[in-house]
């Protein structure tokens, strides 16, 4: 403790704090806007490491995950999905790409998982759920919940996708008015 003109306080990191009985606060206006000044710089510095912190996490493995299975293994189906041809593998209950469109290069590559969840179904009107993704160049895949169905030949995956900042690759919300938000495959290849 030291002595800050005729005030005692206590010093942090050079701001003078003073030491001072609640019935004098009503008494001093001026240490009143002192104090708010203070706890302002402290809740910003605090705001800033919050902010790096989380900028840091690691993003999921699952967000970079690339199947390295091929056409001919196992239980596989074919799909197309926004002119892209897609594998699907019910071991791994995942769906891939396998020939990406022309629009997606140097975003998406061929093995890039677009969802991994529940087994794709194989009968009518049978319900998933899991995890889709979102693609955007030179960003991390952006992965969302998603449920669906299918309905004869068709999947439909349903899911508020993410909302990135605008030239950035953050992920600021998410919306059900994205054309990533419905999913549709169709299976028209492979075993059914």
């Amino acid at each position: 403790m030291q002595q800050c003109g005729a005030i005692r306080c206590w010093t942090f990191h050079h701001l003078c704090l003073p030491v001072v009985s609640t019935w004098q606060l009503h008494l001093q206006p001026d240490i009143i806007d002192r104090l708010r000044g203070i706890v302002l710089k402290i809740s910003r510095m605090l705001a800033t490491v919050l902010i790096g912190t989380i900028a840091a996490l690691p993003i999921p493995s699952l967000a970079f995950q690339v199947y390295q299975g091929t056409s001919e293994e196992g239980s596989i189906v074919g799909m197309e999905h926004n002119d892209s041809s897609m594998w699907v593998s019910d071991d791994l209950s995942v769906i891939y790409y396998d020939k990406p469109k022309a629009a997606l290069a140097g975003t998406v590559t061929r093995g890039t998982v677009l969802y991994q969840g529940d087994p794709i179904p194989r009968a009518e009107g049978q319900r998933i759920s899991g995890t889709a993704f979102t693609f955007r160049k030179g960003c991390a895949p952006a992965p969302y919940p998603v449920t669906g169905e299918l309905r004869g030949n068709i999947l439909t995956l349903r899911g508020a996708s993410p909302r990135r900042e605008q030239n950035g690759c953050a992920v600021i919300g998410y919306t059900e008015d994205s054309g990533n938000a419905v999913l549709v495959f169709q299976y028209n290849y492979g075993d059914i």
